[in-house]
């Protein structure tokens, strides 16, 4: 394999090293006890997918098992991953052989395109954070799969497609824990929709739905959650409060 060597190619490159290691990418519990974001098994693993390329150009002479190299996340083309650019990349269909994952965090991270169907075989992900990107999310059927899902943050991408999903997937999350789908474009659920909500995924702990379009009515299936809620976002949305008149009777004296 040659490298290429194009700033669209850091996600393939993290992918692809993944796909050898079948760990968990993005999560902070990678920093090691001298304030380095990279432990050892991953420096090895990076050093063995290198000695797989042929680099004509030197584009990987950063990589190396020096001491002054030992960050691979300061190594060209190696993103640590959430807050990066990947220039409007698409995540690929190969993400779905990573199975054994358990944290994926994409925050921020400049992706565009559809979210491919094979994230559903991420079957053992707890943590899952794509928000602020410029995904085209046609469907939610996918997150049906994720049943050991903690922590879920979708927020803002457009969701105004599947309005009505968001509430479906939570009912089939039953640890479902975190949810933020802040500025999502999300409407009032149809009402049809309640009643087949039930209270199995009381879960919830954390809930932002800020800066929607969201009425008084979502209140109705916010019940559902009474009981396990701790801290919940609703700014920014289409609330009104309504003010009933209040009579006042002043005796005057005789």
């Amino acid at each position: 394999m040659k490298i290429l060597g194009a700033g669209s190619l850091h996600l393939i490159y993290a992918l692809l090293v993944l796909l050898h290691m079948q760990t968990s990418i993005g999560s902070n519990s990678t920093t090691t006890d001298d304030g380095v974001k990279c432990i050892k098994s991953e420096r090895q693993a990076l050093l063995a997918f290198k000695q797989g390329l042929v680099d004509e150009h030197g584009r990987l002479s950063s990589w190396g098992s020096e001491e002054e190299k030992k960050n691979c996340c300061e190594w060209e083309g190696v993103q640590c991953l959430s807050g990066n650019n990947f220039n409007l990349s698409h995540i690929p269909e190969s993400i779905g052989s990573l199975n054994k994952m358990q944290h994926l965090d994409l925050y921020y991270c400049n992706l565009s395109g559809s979210l491919p169907s094979q994230l559903a075989n991420l079957t053992n992900l707890q943590y899952l954070d794509l928000s602020y990107n410029k995904f085209n999310i046609q469907s939610l059927v996918w997150l049906y799969h994720l049943s050991y899902l903690q922590y879920l943050r979708l927020g803002g991408n457009d969701l105004s497609k599947v309005n009505n999903d968001w509430l479906q997937v939570i009912n089939k999350l039953p640890h479902l824990t975190n949810l933020s789908l802040d500025g999502c474009n999300l409407r009032d659920v149809i009402p049809l929709y309640f009643p087949i909500i039930n209270t199995s995924s009381t879960s919830l702990v954390h809930l932002d739905l800020g800066s929607n379009n969201l009425t008084a009515s979502t209140f109705q299936w916010l019940f559902n959650f009474s009981n396990s809620l701790v801290s919940l976002n609703l700014s920014s949305n289409q609330f009104r409060v309504l003010w009933e008149p209040v009579q006042i009777k002043v005796s005057m004296p005789t």
